[in-house]
């Protein structure tokens, strides 16, 4: 009997559709992988921002999870934002029973709470395959780094295997996403910055990348496939609200 990959992401609900599980859901089903869901939070959220936002208990995320897990064979596990110290702790724990799981870590907004950065630090970044993450994020995290650079590497020396970072160039405005081990920068995926204003850009490239390693590909190549995926959806973005365009996420199919 033929099995899609199955994908466990840990993420919230975005009542527009924009982001967050329905962003999931499109882009790894576009790759021809199953994907199932703990949701950490509640938004009311429309096209332009977020209105009111509501935690899910650590307890009702931890049974969410453990009945997928228990019943499905999980390829990949997608962390996005976990929004409590309690479900940090929730989540470490379910990462700790299946250690062979490959993780990928998108947080998509990293508030400055020391207890909740430390948390992400000390009980997250140490089990992850790969963390995706921007400067700001990057040096909230890692507070002391004096550099992007070093942050980087004190976050590798947590015992993340890889992890990816985007620059942008103003002069020739492009960006680039760059993939980090202990080896160093393995890789530079460049693109030119488009003119737009995008919600939901990160959460397809986190996705893609948790679909191809689902898929069986290598870390560089699940990056590269996916950073290619991202530019093609954002070329056919769509703005169906009043705010920030959003990427197609059904690009995969056509890959």
């Amino acid at each position: 009997m033929n099995q899609l990959p199955v994908v466990l992401t840990f993420t919230s609900h975005d009542p527009s559709g924009i982001s967050a599980l329905q962003g999931d859901i499109e882009t790894l089903g576009s790759l021809g992988c199953h994907c199932t869901s703990a949701l950490t939070g509640v938004f009311a959220k429309d096209s332009r921002e977020v209105k009111w936002q509501h935690c899910i208990p650590a307890s009702t995320l931890v049974a969410q999870a453990r009945a997928v897990l228990e019943d499905m064979p999980v390829c990949v596990i997608k962390i996005g934002d976990l929004n409590s110290i309690e479900n940090i702790e929730a989540v470490h724990s379910i990462l700790m029973d299946y250690p062979h799981i490959p993780v990928v870590f998108d947080p998509t907004s990293v508030e400055e709470q020391e207890e909740l950065t430390d948390a992400y630090t000390n009980l997250i970044l140490p089990m992850c395959t790969i963390a995706i993450l921007n400067p700001s994020e990057l040096l909230t995290l890692i507070p002391y780094a004096e550099s992007e650079e070093m942050a980087v590497n004190l976050i590798l020396e947590t015992e993340c295997e890889y992890v990816l970072t985007n620059r942008f160039t103003k002069t020739d405005k492009t960006i680039h996403n760059q993939l980090h081990s202990n080896s160093g920068c393995l890789k530079d995926y460049t693109s030119v910055k488009l003119d737009q204003q995008f919600q939901g850009a990160g959460g397809v490239l986190s996705a893609a990348i948790a679909g191809y390693i689902a898929h069986g590909a290598e870390i560089c190549e699940a990056v590269g496939d996916s950073h290619r995926l991202l530019q093609r959806s954002l070329k056919k973005a769509l703005s169906i609200g009043m705010g920030s365009q959003f990427p197609y996420r059904l690009a995969g199919i056509a890959s």
